[in-house]
């Protein structure tokens, strides 16, 4: 799965504060079906995924190259050197994908 952005670029230019973290959007055509299937019952338009770029000093319980579900309406863009990343709270992720 491509992300949108390279990760260590951004931690060279942005740092999240207040239970912060930054994620890169991972392109709702690269998901796998299997992805889509594990939860059959949840609308695909509710939720997306992506990949933790940065993270605040708060003992954030997400670490950076975590992919992760989150609200869909719940992220800011924040656009840097031409890439979109979204910043969102801790509490706006729904789960840590696994595997």
């Amino acid at each position: 799965m491509a992300i949108m952005g390279s990760p260590k670029d951004l931690q060279d230019k942005l740092k999240p504060l207040n239970g912060h973290i930054i994620v890169a959007p991972i392109k709702r055509e690269e998901l796998s079906t299997s992805i889509l299937q594990a939860a059959p019952s949840a609308s695909s338009e509710r939720t997306e995924l992506g990949e933790v770029i940065a993270v605040s000093d708060d003992g954030s319980l997400v670490k950076v190259g975590d992919k992760v579900y989150f609200r869909r309406y719940s992220p800011d863009e924040i656009e840097v050197e031409g890439v979109i990343y979204l910043v969102l709270t801790e509490q706006d992720v729904i789960a840590i994908k696994l595997s």
